[in-house]
């Protein structure tokens, strides 16, 4: 996404729709899917040598490979989101039960 600092939110927003606009004009030029998205090749399992510690139909949760502390995971959706306003609700309550369910442990 394109954020520029010192543009109101509105232009903000133009900018971000503008980027994502050309994203989806290169994809339709290249032929390509999500799949190019490293996030969607880690969330569905694409990726090799993953450590999957949880998944169900919605998100993926793997080690990650170059940790900021001992056991520290993504949570990744398995669909692509081009931004996090845009996440459905039962997949957001999803990502959210998980890291209470890690946090406890």
């Amino acid at each position: 996404m394109v954020w520029k600092v010192g543009y109101s939110t509105n232009g903000c927003q133009l900018e971000r729709l503008a980027a994502r606009d050309l994203m989806e004009l290169a994809k339709k030029k290249r032929g390509e899917g999500y799949m190019e998205c490293l996030g969607c090749r880690i969330s569905n399992g694409i990726e090799p040598n993953l450590i999957i510690i949880y998944e169900n139909e919605l998100i993926t949760c793997v080690l990650d490979i170059a940790p900021f502390n001992e056991g520290h995971i993504l949570i990744l959706p398995k669909k692509h989101y081009w931004d996090v306003d845009e996440i459905d609700q039962e997949t957001a309550y999803n990502i959210m039960d998980t890291y209470k369910c890690f946090q406890l442990s």
